[in-house]
């Protein structure tokens, strides 16, 4: 025997978010150095074990799918056949995306959310 509903107009919300929801945010940027420079070198998130590689003429990194929270994102690289590091914090919300620029040698600028 089948039962089939038509039209029980339903105004329940969903428990559970879509499937093409997602409960995070991502942090992308890039690695600038004085006089624009080539950098080579990665991107590191210590607190979750994650890496990207710097790449581009812009020297650019991505973290996509990122958990809620604040991160350590670290250059650790060369510029100049010199070895060079620099960090700053990055705030990651839900449905957002933090563009950051990390300043080798110079202050490091805040991160700034967009929607």
């Amino acid at each position: 025997m089948a039962v089939v509903l038509l039209g029980c107009g339903s105004t329940a919300k969903p428990t559970r978010p879509l499937a093409t929801q997602y409960d995070g945010g991502n942090i992308v940027g890039r690695v600038a150095a004085s006089g624009g420079r080539t950098l080579s070198g990665a991107v590191r998130i210590e607190e979750l074990g994650l890496e990207a590689r710097v790449v581009g003429e812009q020297n650019e990194f991505r973290f996509p799918y990122m958990p809620p929270g604040v991160y350590r994102v670290t250059f650790l690289g060369a510029t100049a056949g010199r070895s060079a590091t620099a960090s700053l914090d990055v705030t990651v919300r839900v449905g957002e995306t933090s563009q950051v620029i990390i300043r080798v040698g110079s202050d490091t600028a805040p991160s700034v959310p967009r929607r």
